[in-house]
């Protein structure tokens, strides 16, 4: 019986939210199409910066083959996401970079006003068995972003530290591009 089955997960959750709750629910979703459409704008500019000096590939750019979205799902772009495949340099060059950040926080989760940096193979896909990380191209090297709504120009100026402290940590170790 259908109640058997959702009878557990309302025990656990409650059949409904607080007052609070339901409060900040409502505040956040009257800014969600401002801040998604802000969110979107941002991650196209950076992922435009960042495809002249690596592989950077944005949701608002190109959706992945793997993500199949019907007409009620799509907003206006992709995503307030973008993520360098992780063609060159080591995953201890992606975490470097991500530790250089001042703006991005580093984090292992997506989704905030803020932007935030994650590196894959240590957070979302930590267990998965090599052979499809391998499939789905995802790398050591990967680094994702995950765009907020701080102003573009200030999240592109923190990238190009971020990549000047990468490209300092590489010729002082003797690595080439």
């Amino acid at each position: 019986m259908l109640i058997d089955q959702i009878l557990p997960t309302r025990t656990t959750l409650g059949c409904c939210m607080d007052p609070h709750a339901a409060f900040l629910l409502l505040r956040g979703i009257k800014t969600l199409a401002v801040r998604v459409e802000r969110q979107n704008q941002s991650a196209l500019r950076i992922a435009e910066f960042l495809s002249g000096i690596l592989r950077w590939r944005a949701c608002t750019i190109q959706c992945s083959k793997a993500i199949r979205t019907t007409p009620s799902q799509r907003t206006n772009g992709r995503g307030g996401r973008c993520s360098e495949p992780g063609s060159r340099g080591s995953g201890a060059d992606a975490c470097r970079l991500a530790e250089a950040l001042n703006l991005f926080t580093l984090a292992p989760s997506l989704g905030s006003v803020d932007s935030l940096v994650t590196i894959p193979l240590l957070t979302s896909h930590y267990r998965i068995d090599p052979a499809l990380l391998s499939k789905i191209g995802v790398t050591e090297q990967m680094i994702r972003l995950s765009v907020g709504i701080e102003h573009v120009d200030d999240l592109i100026a923190d990238l190009e530290k971020g990549l000047a402290v990468l490209s300092q940590d590489r010729v002082r170790a003797g690595v080439a591009d």
